[in-house]
């Protein structure tokens, strides 16, 4: 985090981000940013698994999916 810390840093003094050569602060760099996005947008509410799953096996009953497409589904969602 000191690495970037400076890069900031200089770029925000100089006002001059074309000169940062940032090859070292890749890995270093993505962690600070899903970090910063994670605590600008934090995650919503969880929606009801039991009433997912409601819908998905009403979806099924209705015909509109069918028994792969419904055990397809239910994997992606997790429920």
């Amino acid at each position: 985090m000191a690495l970037l810390s400076q890069l900031i840093r200089n770029a925000a003094i100089t006002g001059d981000t074309d000169d940062v050569n940032a090859w070292f602060a890749d890995r270093q760099g993505r962690q600070w940013t899903e970090r910063t996005i994670r605590a600008a947008f934090p995650p919503g509410p969880r929606p009801d698994r039991a009433a997912t799953l409601d819908r998905l096996g009403e979806l099924r009953d209705r015909g509109v999916v069918t028994g792969a497409e419904f055990d397809t589904l239910r994997a992606r969602l997790r429920v």
